[in-house]
């Protein structure tokens, strides 16, 4: 993919492509024959997501810092958890990031973080005490507005297998190193990421 956006920025009509100096992990790190490490890219999503594009983006880090001319927007579809237009915009690689999303549910978190109630969301990761009888009284219910909803749908998140969030994707029993499940989701770290 790479190589493809290589080859368009060529058939353009620019003079001369410059080389700039990249502070974060570009496509020129990365070794073809090994996967990116999920760690070597700063998480700024809320999400877990099984499938995501977090490998993807020293590719497009490299590809957007290597234009001549700055990007005014990136439209990142089927956004998910967004982390390579949260990537160009955090890192100033395009003016303007826009994150689209089919599934309702995903989409309230970010309608909720990018509409002025990120406070009122971190707050609710942070007061939530992760025992399971509240996560399903949470789960059980339909959420009446938005926020409550983008809650409902980072918890699932945060506690289901894999973060999955389909029907029928089971509860984790366990946190990390077999402790409880709420050392999985250290609240303090997923409430900044808001």
């Amino acid at each position: 993919m790479l190589q493809f956006a290589h080859d368009l920025d060529q058939k353009s009509e620019l003079l001369e492509l410059h080389e700039p100096t990249v502070a974060y992990r570009t496509a020129d790190d990365v070794e073809m024959n090994k996967p990116v490490k999920v760690a070597s890219v700063p998480q700024r999503s809320p999400f877990r997501y099984p499938g995501g594009k977090t490998w993807l983006v020293p590719y497009i880090r490299s590809w957007l810092a290597d234009k001549t001319n700055s990007v005014g927007v990136l439209v990142e579809p089927y956004a998910g958890g967004g982390i390579v237009g949260l990537t160009a915009a955090f890192e100033g690689l395009a003016e303007h990031a826009v994150l689209v999303e089919r599934d309702p549910n995903v989409a309230a978190v970010w309608l909720t973080i990018l509409g002025g109630q990120t406070k009122w969301l971190a707050d609710q990761i942070l007061n939530f005490e992760l025992t399971h009888a509240n996560v399903t009284a949470v789960l059980r219910i339909e959420p009446s507005t938005q926020r409550e909803r983008a809650f409902a749908v980072i918890l699932r998140n945060r506690v289901q297998r894999g973060g999955i969030m389909a029907d029928g994707a089971g509860l984790v029993k366990t946190g990390e190193y077999g402790r409880e499940p709420g050392s999985r989701n250290p609240e303090a770290t997923l409430a900044f990421r808001q």
